[in-house]
């Protein structure tokens, strides 16, 4: 379900576009750029319940473009993108996906906030143990669809370990060979995949150099503790 009605959080984000933009250092129309990949990609009921807990919490704080998310340089992240040559010139919609994960792994699964790392080792967001050894992997993506077509390519294509590939020199693997190493270098137990729209979650059986995803129910809650440890 998306939301409708005026959203609380795209205000703030709207309103920050809009002081940079006045600010200079922005793409002309910038304010008008980031209103229109929300009427693209709208925030969702999912999402916005999970900012409120978030920021209720103390968990998410917000600073006009930018928000944090536990304490420390490290902690902070910006809502736009900039290019090579440092103008600012979109939104990161991923960024209030991801967000909205990291609080919901806290506030409603009952991980503790320790254990709940954003944007680590390259990983969107992923629960550790008490050893640091990855239990979770959870990507984000800002679009179903780029969503769906990510977990169709990793359900079906890595049992015998990732496909060989030819890349030209500076050109990236494609998207699902990249989290498909991810999964094979942190081998946690369970992957959650998660949009706007989505929460696909899939148990994660290794089979030598590779992996199958088996589409579960849920990912797994955490035992009863101390929520904000």
């Amino acid at each position: 379900m998306y939301m409708t009605q005026t959203v609380w959080v795209v205000d703030q984000v709207l309103r920050a576009a809009g002081e940079l933009e006045a600010a200079g250092g922005t793409v002309r129309g910038f304010r008008r750029t980031v209103a229109e990949r929300f009427a693209e990609t709208p925030v969702s009921a999912w999402e916005l319940a999970y900012w409120n807990r978030g920021v209720r919490c103390g968990l998410v704080r917000l600073n006009s473009h930018w928000f944090r998310l536990g304490s420390g340089r490290r902690s902070s992240f910006g809502f736009f993108v900039r290019n090579e040559a440092g103008l600012t010139v979109g939104l990161r919609r991923e960024a209030l996906t991801q967000a909205a994960t990291y609080a919901a792994l806290v506030t409603h699964y009952g991980y503790p906030r320790a254990r709940a790392r954003f944007e680590s080792d390259f990983l969107d967001v992923a629960l550790r143990d008490e050893r640091g050894e990855v239990t979770l992997y959870a990507e984000t993506k800002a679009s179903d669809r780029v969503l769906d077509k990510l977990t169709a390519e990793l359900a079906s294509g890595f049992r015998d370990g990732p496909p060989p590939l030819v890349l030209a020199e500076g050109q990236k693997p494609p998207d699902a060979h990249q989290k498909a190493g991810h999964i094979l270098r942190t081998r946690p137990a369970h992957f959650w995949a998660v949009s706007p729209g989505r929460r696909l979650a899939f148990s994660v059986r290794y089979t030598g150099p590779g992996f199958d995803l088996t589409l579960v129910d849920d990912i797994p809650a955490a035992p009863r503790e101390d929520l904000f440890a």
